[in-house]
Order: C-alpha cells, then structure tokens, then sequence
C-alpha cells in the first residue's frame, strides 16, 4: 500500500463532506460556466462568420453576445440563490432540528418535526428518530431498574450473610440441643421478619404452598423441623428463601450433630463400656470434689470398695463371657440399689467402688452389707442355661475420720478390702 492510500485510510486524513446546499451550488457554476464555455464558443464562431459578411453585423452580435452572458449570469446567481434557499429549508435545517432534538433527548420536539407539516422525507427520519429515542430511554429505565433491584438483593444479601454467621457462631456454641433449638428459632425471627417461622418436633403439621419445611438432624435422626409460611406468590422468592432455610438447618443439624458426638465420646471416656458404670478415671476426678463439698458442709463421705470373689477362678471355668456376665450383674445390682446421689464405678478388672456423700460409718456398713447380700442372692446366667452364684468382699472408709482427702479415702477403703479378703471373703471390713 502506497502513502497515498495510507493517507487516504488515516482518520485525520479524511475530508469533511461538502453540505447539501454548498454541493448543488457548484453544481449549478459549473453547469452554468460550461454554459457560458459553449456559448461563447458558439458567439465567436457565429460573430467570425458575420464579421467577413457584415462589420455592422458583427457589432449586433457582439452586442447580443454580452446581453447573453449577463442574462445566463443573472439565471446562474438565482438559480443557485433558489437551489442554497430550497436545500436549507428542505434538507439542512431539518436534519440541523432533527440532530438538536437527538443530542438533548427532546422527544417532543422529535414528534413535532415527524408530524404532517413537515416534508415526508424528514418525518420519516424525525419518526425514526423518535423510535431511537423512546427504545433507548425504555432500556435506561429497565436497567436503572435492573441495577436499583440488583442493589436492594445484594443488601439483603448482605444482611443475611450477616445473621447467617452470627447464627451459626451461637448455635455451635451452645452445649445442648434445646439450647440449638433456642437460637435457631431466634436466628429464624430475623431472618425472616413478619413470617411465621418456628421449629416444631414433628414434619406432621399442615404444609400447603406457602409453606416450607427443613429438617434438623442430629447425626441421621431427626431432632426437629423447621416450618416456615411464605408470603408472596413469588417462585423464585420461594426457592431462594428454601434455599436460606436450608443453610440453616445444615448450621443447625452440624452443630446438633456435634453435641451428640461430644456427648457419646464423654460417655466414652467417663464410663465403663462393659457394665455402664462410671470409669475409674470419672472416680478420680469426682472423689476430691465430693470430699471438698461435704468439708464446706460439715459432712462425711463413705467409699466402699468392692471386689468379685475368686473371680479369676469364675473367668477360667466359664471363660471370658461368663466373666464378663458376673461384672455386668455386679453392676447392673450396684447401679439399682444404691442411693439417688450416690455413685457407682468400675475402677478395673472386677474392682467396684460406691461413693457415698452425706453416709457415716453407720449407714455406709448397712449399704455395704445389703449390697453384698443382694449380689450373693442373685445367680449369674451362663450362655449354657446354667446358673452360678458369685460372692463380694466390701471394705468402707468414711471421711473425716478414716482419711483427711480423697485420694487417702481410696486407699483406706482399699485396704479395709484387703482385710475383709483375709478374713475369708463374702464380708465386709471396716477401716479399723
């Protein structure tokens, strides 16, 4: 490409267009001068040919060669007068009027210049115009609206991301799940204000349309239901509002979830999986306290230590399932029996101990004595349809005056065991 034809596709290169009234104007000159070119070329040929006839002649021509040019002058100037008159009232000062109206967005005066006084050539184009005009501003209005919606959801939006999270910063924090249930119900109070929301045991309640229903699990068994009435037809009101109930039942059933489990590892670790007593780690760290308490209140506090007699010979006669038959019997017979407040544990092997608060030397050998008997009483069932009948030997302290702290209390109950063991078992021994 040479640098003509680069010039001629460069933007600033390129030549404004000549007016409509400018164009038609040289158009009439140039008519007119080759006009004025052929006739003068006719005048002299003519004025040639008279002058060899006719001197005289020859001045009448000239004469009327002049009165000619002025003439053809005279109709040039109007014609082009006429012709910049007719393209400005026709072409430029509409298109001028139609431009001024399209820049200041006047659809009034669009209208005015499309109506029927006006040339049909430009009210077309006014009308066009007009069109243009309306459609634009409809699209500004429809996406002013677009933007002002989108801008209230994404507030709303907003403000339930907000709630959302302090929701669930409550409801994983709460120890329990009626104390879950609590904060949900208060959670769904603000999420949904002027709704009828509320968490109900049952999914059994009446549901209709307007109606949506979440489940609140704790681990996979339902722990409650949450209803909520929507008010509106709206569908997709319906779906996104479904959809922020189910964020907060997943909050909810996640947080349930882990207070079952938090729940099932402490009974883990505090009790005895074989027998469902209190493990020996629960005793160790309860005695102290009920020794603290009953200091504070000027009581005593009774441990009796029980041991399974011959209870490894029990274990080889009838193997490892008859065994653990007798500690579950010795346990089931310790949990019903004791006092309400009283505790039962398992401190290992077929070792058991009862924690006794407020139960002096007195009561605590009366409790001890009815345990064992009621374990002597009771035969264990074998696997083989068979009985067999196990004996306990009980040792009891009771604080203040067999030992000064808990862990001493254990030892002294523990020796007193001892002691009733030397004596030939099925008995009971006191902290001498």
């Amino acid at each position: 490409m040479g640098q003509a034809e680069l010039l001629a596709y460069h933007p600033m290169s390129k030549r404004r267009p000549l007016r409509a009234p400018t164009r038609l104007t040289l158009i009439l000159v140039m008519l007119a001068v080759l006009a004025a070119s052929i006739t003068e070329v006719a005048f002299r040929k003519a004025a040639k040919q008279v002058g060899e006839i006719n001197a005289e002649a020859l001045t009448l021509v000239q004469r009327s060669h002049a009165e000619a040019l002025i003439s053809l002058s005279i109709m040039v100037f109007v014609a082009g007068l006429v012709g910049s008159l007719v393209a400005w009232f026709v072409i430029t000062d509409p298109v001028r009027r139609i431009v001024t109206a399209l820049r200041s967005g006047d659809t009034g005066e669009l209208k005015r210049l499309a109506g029927p006084s006006f040339q049909p050539e430009m009210a077309e184009v006014a009308l066009a115009a007009t069109k243009v005009v309306e459609d634009l501003e409809s699209e500004r209005d429809r996406s002013e609206r677009e933007h002002h919606a989108a801008a209230i959801s994404s507030a709303q939006r907003g403000r339930e991301l907000e709630l959302l999270v302090d929701l669930s910063s409550r409801i994983h924090g709460a120890s329990s799940i009626p104390e879950i249930i609590v904060e949900v119900k208060k959670g769904l109070a603000k999420l949904f204000p002027g709704q009828n929301a509320d968490v109900k045991e049952t999914k059994s309640a009446p549901l209709g349309d307007g109606v949506l229903v979440a489940s609140i699990l704790a681990g996979e068994r339902p722990c409650g239901f949450i209803h909520v009435s929507v008010n509106g037809p709206h569908s997709d009101s319906r779906e996104a509002q479904q959809h922020l109930l189910d964020v907060v039942a997943g909050h909810a059933s996640l947080a349930a979830g882990g207070v079952r489990t938090r729940r099932k590892l402490e009974r883990q670790s505090l009790r005895d999986p074989l027998t469902g007593l209190y493990n020996r780690r629960y005793l160790a760290e309860t005695l102290p306290r009920e020794v603290a308490r009953s200091m504070r209140l000027g009581q005593p506090v009774a441990v009796l230590a029980f041991d399974v007699d011959h209870f490894k010979a029990f274990n080889d006669a009838h193997g490892h399932p008859g065994g653990d038959l007798a500690l579950k019997l010795v346990g089931k017979l310790l949990s019903d029996e004791i006092r309400a407040g009283d505790m039962a544990c398992r401190q290992g092997g077929e070792e058991f101990a009862v924690v006794m608060p407020g139960a002096d030397v007195a009561i605590a050998t009366a409790r001890a004595e009815t345990l064992r008997s009621s374990i002597a009483r009771t035969p264990v069932q074998l696997a083989d349809g068979t009985v067999q009948c196990i004996t306990v030997s009980v040792g009891v302290a009771v604080y203040p005056i067999h030992a000064p702290s808990g862990n001493e209390l254990l030892v002294a109950a523990d020796t007193a065991l001892y002691r009733a063991k030397a004596a030939g078992r099925d008995r009971i021994a006191v902290v001498a």
